[in-house]
């Protein structure tokens, strides 16, 4: 039996020699969105689920001839975004390794300061990913770079407000050791289909994607893991949203030997070349509506009433909105904009996932703490209402 056809990438943590130096290369050259940093991590994404963590470590350097990290893949929702994301390069001068055009995709390379491979892709439509005889192909061939920008034409002008909504976590590209070793991992234990087998590189994947993981012994073979100074890959997530199916998965790694760990994302095991990956717990915390709406009516004035657009508004006194929530993932907040513009400066929150120009914030919540930091969230914009409401009586 294959894997579930609903597995997803989630995010991909690294370790970084210069936290600040990395944020200002991601956001300013790539339009990642800070969405909160954490003593020395900041979490990063296109505004929804977080999609690259960072992690500082000031006496990390790059290792060669070692496993782990050749590229993580950032797959945007169309050739239009491609566009853009490549205007931005040009206009922030970040340099750029290489372009391809994967008869499935279209793909820009480059590297961050720390030497960590990046790719920024977009998918063409699966019904163009066979040849006429219906055969799954993918290749390597140049990429039409005028194609490309023009579809910019008639609106180069247009604000830019970094990666689109709806950026995700493609694929990850990892160095091993053995491709044979590999494939037994991949294919045969975790069941990952294999789609190509080709120059010591395999790409398998889940539900008949072009492919979720490359592996490659391009420059790694033999060779050992990177030492626990060295930056790169720390670990990505594999998200199965279905309990049973992903822990039918973690039993065949326990019975084939694997050790699985417990991590604050869920259970983390390792391929033969220590390469860590992580089967994700669910992105939403259960209960997470409940215990923020219980908090609320809590508080002296507030009343909590179905929202127009879904999910639970909570109001002080008669009329006056502080948030609301949408199931158990996310809050929308309103805020004078000096105000909202200083929480998504400071990380605790991205700008409203519709309206990214308006007063409103946006806050994902992801893990059980990230509860109690909404519940901060909707209480200083309940602070605002009872002074405002103190200066107008």
């Amino acid at each position: 039996m294959s894997l579930p056809t609903t597995l997803t990438l989630g995010q991909v943590h690294l370790t970084v020699a210069n936290l600040d130096r990395s944020l200002a290369f991601y956001q300013n050259g790539l339009g990642f969105r800070l969405h909160r940093r954490e003593g020395a991590t900041a979490y990063l994404g296109a505004g929804e689920h977080d999609l690259l963590a960072l992690t500082e470590n000031t006496d990390a350097k790059p290792y060669a001839r070692r496993t782990g990290l050749y590229h993580f893949a950032v797959l945007v929702p169309s050739r239009f975004e491609l566009a853009r994301s490549l205007q931005r390069l040009s206009l922030s001068q970040t340099p750029v390794q290489g372009f391809s055009d994967h008869l499935v995709s279209e793909a820009i390379y480059l590297a961050d300061p720390d030497l960590n491979g990046i790719e920024i892709y977009r998918d063409r439509p699966r019904d163009q990913w066979q040849d006429e005889q219906g055969r799954f192909r993918m290749g390597s061939e140049p990429l039409d770079l005028d194609g490309i920008l023009a579809e910019l034409h008639g609106r180069e002008a247009e604000p830019w407000h970094g990666l689109a909504a709806g950026t995700t976590l493609g694929h990850m590209h990892l160095k091993v050791a053995d491709i044979a070793a590999t494939r037994a991992f991949y294919c045969d234990l975790l069941r990952f289909d294999l789609m190509a087998s080709w120059h010591n590189a395999l790409f398998v994947s889940a539900g008949g994607y072009h492919h979720h993981l490359g592996l490659n012994t391009w420059e790694s073979a033999g060779a050992p893991p990177p030492p626990p100074e060295a930056t790169g890959l720390n670990y990505f997530t594999i998200q199965i949203p279905n309990r049973a199916e992903r822990e039918s998965v973690l039993d065949r790694v326990r019975a084939g030997g694997g050790i699985i760990e417990e991590h604050p994302l869920g259970l983390l095991t390792r391929d033969p070349a220590q390469n860590a990956l992580v089967f994700a717990n669910q992105m939403s915390v259960n209960s997470a509506q409940a215990t923020i709406t219980a908090t609320l009516l809590s508080w002296s004035n507030v009343s909590a009433h179905p929202h127009r657009f879904g999910g639970t508004e909570y109001r002080y006194g008669a009329k006056r909105e502080l948030g609301h929530i949408h199931g158990d993932e996310l809050v929308d907040i309103p805020f004078p904009t000096p105000l909202r513009a200083q929480l998504v400066a400071e990380g605790r929150a991205q700008p409203h996932h519709i309206l990214p120009e308006s007063g409103w914030i946006s806050f994902y919540i992801r893990t059980p703490a990230d509860v109690e930091r909404a519940v901060a969230l909707l209480k200083l914009s309940y602070d605002l209402a009872v002074r405002q409401k103190g200066s107008n009586t």
